[in-house]
């Protein structure tokens, strides 16, 4: 971008439209490690002009990186498909271009360090934590455990539902246009390689592969719906790109553009009222850029989920049940449920929240009821 005053308030306009969507809304949500992932993300975009550069002494990159992808595991470990194998084939290629072949000791060492070492640790961590248990128990036995422990994470999580916003396409319209012009420039000098590029591919593949697992019910549209705030990442930077290609060449079509973006988000703000209803049923292709509207209205309109005499309930809860020896039920609704798992960790979380969910009361034995 032209360092132009016009040039710095595009910036600043894109940069305010941008959070002004997902970002804000993964807050509003709650979504604390979602949106430690999205910062992580937009770090990862903005290293690579490092390494393209040459500007960052190179163990400094290998530093960097590492905690950076580490990072993406500890925050949110379903953004590590895409963006581990967007840098891989990101460093190949680069490596194949800079240094003419794609083995070669410096790329091993990049892959190495900044990708296979935080994968393997951040896996241990997150999915196979048993593993420790290596030096008390006998190794087969840990290593047994741990499998176990992680094939179940892996079979039986993708399929809880969650509290999240949902909207499969319409948000997206807005930005497809421009992201189309970026890809077919980028494809016509030969750029394909380009690290965005690249990370909107397997992004796109990776939710295409999630989307028929939501078909198949392998997976829940909560999960499916966590890419959707990174894909919101991924095509806002490819549009910035774009109207900073067009800006250069002509400034009053950049300025038209952005003035398209910003009478949209004027019309959802001030005339549009979401309901906060989290299912795509009247979703359509009037429903342009609708995350705007929903986050005004969850700001103005939203009641809150638990008011401070609940919660001094569940503290009490808290300090005073064995959750391991006694069966607990919570009665509310179902964002109130999940704010209370998050707020208590309860075992019985999935089970209480299908119940309520399906509205099916089973008669059994419980300790105690808390509603």
């Amino acid at each position: 971008m032209q360092k132009t005053n016009f040039g710095k308030l595009i910036a600043l306009v894109v940069s305010i439209i941008f959070v002004m969507g997902y970002p804000l809304n993964s807050m509003l949500f709650g979504f604390e490690y979602l949106s430690l992932g999205i910062l992580i993300i937009c770090t990862i975009i903005h290293m690579i002009s490092y390494v393209e550069e040459e500007n960052l002494k190179f163990g400094y990159i290998l530093l960097i990186f590492a905690l950076l992808n580490f990072g993406v595991f500890c925050s949110y470990y379903l953004f590590v498909p895409f963006v581990y194998s967007a840098l891989w084939i990101y460093f190949s290629a680069y490596s194949k271009k800079v240094n003419k072949k794609i083995i070669c000791k410096k790329n091993i060492i990049i892959l190495s360090v900044t990708l296979l070492l935080p994968f393997f640790l951040g896996f241990i961590y997150h999915l196979m934590p048993n593993i420790y248990n290596i030096f008390n128990l006998d190794a087969l036995e840990a290593m047994s455990r741990s499998l176990d422990y992680s094939s179940n994470i892996l079979k039986n999580s993708f399929k809880l539902e969650g509290y999240i916003y949902t909207n499969f396409y319409s948000n997206m319209i807005p930005l497809i246009p421009l992201a189309i012009y970026y890809v077919i420039q980028k494809i016509k000098k030969k750029e394909i390689f380009s690290f965005e590029i690249i990370l909107l591919t397997f992004l796109i593949l990776y939710m295409l592969l999630l989307f028929i697992g939501v078909k198949l019910e392998l997976v829940s549209n909560y999960f499916l719906m966590k890419n959707y705030y990174a894909l919101w990442i991924v095509l806002f930077y490819i549009n910035f790109r774009s109207i900073n290609n067009i800006f250069e060449k002509d400034k009053a079509k950049a300025g038209i553009m952005l003035g398209v973006y910003i009478f949209i988000i004027g019309i959802n703000l001030i005339f549009i009222k979401m309901p906060l209803n989290h299912d795509s049923k009247n979703e359509s292709i009037v429903n342009i850029a609708e995350v705007f509207g929903v986050n005004k209205t969850m700001i103005i309109d939203r009641k809150e989920d638990l008011n401070p005499k609940e919660i001094e309930i569940l503290k009490y809860a808290k300090e005073n049940l064995n959750f391991d020896e006694n069966i607990v039920e919570f009665l509310g609704e179902d964002e109130q449920i999940y704010w209370i798992y998050s707020m208590l960790r309860y075992i019985n979380y999935e089970e209480n929240v299908e119940k309520l969910r399906k509205r099916i009361w089973r008669a059994r034995k419980v300790i105690y009821k808390i509603y």
